[in-house]
């Protein structure tokens, strides 16, 4: 996926998916909405109404390319990076 990079952050928390935990919840904080993980997918960040059961693998070509953000990394051991784009 080659789009501009408006915010990248990065969550390194300890633990068991307490990584991706902060990723979820700073985008829930934000207004996002997340999809559901997907491994070794992406998983998808809206900005607005979404199927929060929804993968990665079931997005549309589309959909992919027009998604507001992403969070990838290791999600069960961390670190994460959400980026949101411009």
């Amino acid at each position: 996926m080659n789009r501009q990079v408006k915010t990248e952050i990065i969550f390194e928390v300890p633990g068991t998916w307490q990584s991706l935990r902060a990723a979820e919840t700073w985008c829930r904080e934000q207004g996002y909405e997340t999809g559901s993980g997907d491994y070794p997918n992406p998983i998808a960040i809206t900005n607005g109404p979404y199927d929060h059961t929804q993968k990665w693998h079931n997005f549309t070509a589309h959909e992919k390319k027009t998604c507001f953000g992403i969070i990838t990394g290791d999600m069960r051991e961390g670190p994460m990076t959400v980026r949101i784009f411009a």
